[in-house]
Formats: C-alpha cells, structure tokens, sequence
C-alpha cells in the first residue's frame, strides 16, 4: 500500500486466493485481487503481491480460477493463500480468521504460505525458539491442523518466518522441498534484513515464496533495490534442479518491502485517500518507479492497488499515525 506523510507502501499483509493457470508446456499468471481488513495488531489492508515466471511474459494473461494440469490431461483447481505480516515482535492474536480468509471463501484454499517480519528475536526468545518451535509457528499450526493442514516447510532468520502449509490430500503430489536465506542487514553479515525462501514441487510444477524485509525509510529506495539484488543472487538451494531463485517455474515475492510515496504532500495524500483517488498516488510511488526503471523487476507482476495505504495505523485503530 501507500504511506501517509512519505511513510508509505510497504507490501505486506494477505492476498487474496492467488489465481494462476498452470500447463504442462507454458504458464499463465494472475494476481489476486485484493481484499480489506483489518487487523488489531496491524491494522493492515491486504493486496496482491508480486509474482514472476521464468516462462516469456508474453505467455502471461489474466483468467479466473487456478488449473494444475498433470500428464493424464485431468484439470484440478488448486488456490493459494499467501499472507505477509510485520506482526512488531507482538505475539500471536487469539484468531486468524479473517486474516485467513476463512469466512468469505468461495471455494476451499489448498496451499498457506505465511510470511512474517519482525517476529519477536531478542537473545532469550531467540535461545528458546532455538530448541522449540517459535509461538507463531505453533499458533498457526494448531490452527489450521483440524482444518486438514500440514505445515510442509519452514524456515527462520531471526525476525523473518516462512511457513507452509499444504492440505493433506495434496502431500503424494509434493516433492522437492528446499529452504534458503540471505542476510543483508550490517553489510550481509546481520540477519535483521534480507529473505527467506522455501520450494516445492506441485504437481510436477516448482513453485518458490520468498519473503522479505527491506531497508525501512523514505529516502532509503536504492539501498531496498540493491538489498532485492544481493537477495536474488544469494539465496541458493541444495538442488541440481532449479538452484536459483529465477529458475522456478513461478516465484512469489513478498514481504515488508518498506517502499515509500515520494514527493507529495502529506494534505494531497490525505485528500486522496479519503476521495478514493488512489492513482494520484502511484506515479510517486517507489516501487512503482523502481519497475520501470529496474532490470532487476523485469518480469514482476503486481495487482492494481485500490485500496487505502496500509502504514501506518494507530494500533487498535483505523486512524493514521501522522507523527
């Protein structure tokens, strides 16, 4: 989303059911459309993430529904949940489920992927969730398991957390798992900053989430872009078969990305918001520019972004934080 005041936009919170058409021979790629809530934690909207296949753009084009086609030509729909929450070292709430969409499905999810930032590290917290898994990773296990969910991966660098959680009629279907990091906070050797990345295979198909947290401030742009290119480049995986990033089939990026609104004032963002003018915002929008610019985003895909700017929020509240 866009920030109030230049402290805008950054790519968190939940998608909706992520739509994309799979074949054996080429990709078509669709974004989520995106949906509101709110959360008493963050308070955040939720909208599309960014996605990118290593297949020719071209190949790429809009269509309702997920299809996962295998060899005997049998369709099956197939829908992807991805959330992405800075939670601010909170711990977990008493009920995720709007956050998960829970009530307002239209069809049964197939896939969670749970992305995290912020998540609570300090050296005891830390020691402990060392030798026991973190209370995030039990919450949402325990939440979602009598739902028919199994937690597949998972992968933690300190404040960062990925989860994956698959239903468990898909588990013969699912093959090749693989997790990875990248540090980039205090010149690459400081895990406050950077990603975290697992793959599997679906079907035959190899999927990769990647879930970051970029460097936070307005005028900070190019140091986000570079920490994205230090990410990409180092996040290798243990595999023959697609051991960088951009060699899957399709790779969704998302995270705290921190990007900002540049250059308009905090009285013009404010007037419109409240008109639900939000396409005045996008040409100063940072990651939006970054796009056009950068050969590094060539090939991302984004949703349109109608809805209101997700940072910040009073907590408990649905009233900006202009301080």
């Amino acid at each position: 989303g866009q920030a109030v005041g230049g402290a805008v936009r950054e790519r968190r919170a939940v998608a909706d059911v992520s739509r994309l058409m799979l074949l054996e021979d080429d990709v078509i790629l669709i974004a989520a459309a995106p949906c509101s809530a709110s959360h008493p934690l963050t308070a955040a909207v939720f909208h599309p993430l960014l996605l990118a296949s290593r297949w020719r753009m071209d190949l790429c084009h809009y269509a309702d529904g997920l299809t996962m086609v295998r060899g005997t030509r049998k369709a099956i729909r197939f829908g992807l949940h991805i959330v992405t929450w800075n939670v601010g070292t909170a711990g977990p709430p008493d009920d995720v489920t709007t956050l998960l969409q829970l009530e307002t499905q239209t069809r049964e999810t197939d896939m969670y992927i749970i992305g995290l930032q912020e998540v609570n590290s300090k050296v005891p917290s830390f020691l402990v969730d060392m030798v026991f898994n973190d209370p995030w990773t039990i919450f949402f296990t325990n939440f979602l398991a009598p739902l028919g969910y199994i937690r597949v991966s998972s992968i933690r660098m300190q404040g960062l957390l990925l989860l994956v959680y698959v239903k468990y009629l898909h588990l013969p279907y699912v093959r090749d798992l693989r997790t990875s990091y990248a540090r980039t906070g205090a010149y690459g050797y400081w895990g406050n900053k950077g990603g975290v990345a697992a793959r599997l295979s679906v079907y035959g198909h190899l999927l990769c989430f990647l879930n970051c947290h970029l460097p936070a401030h307005l005028n900070n742009s190019g140091q986000r872009i570079t920490s994205f290119q230090r990410i990409l480049a180092a996040l290798q995986f243990t595999s023959e078969k697609a051991p960088a990033i951009l060699d899957h089939d399709l790779l969704f990026w998302f995270g705290d990305l921190n990007f900002r609104i540049a250059d308009h004032g905090l009285r013009f963002i404010r007037e419109s918001i409240g008109r639900n003018r939000f396409h005045l915002l996008w040409d100063k929008d940072q990651l939006n520019k970054a796009k056009t610019m950068e050969p590094v985003l060539s090939g991302f895909l984004e949703g349109q972004l109608l809805f209101k700017p997700t940072y910040k929020f009073n907590l408990d509240s649905i009233d900006y934080d202009t301080r």
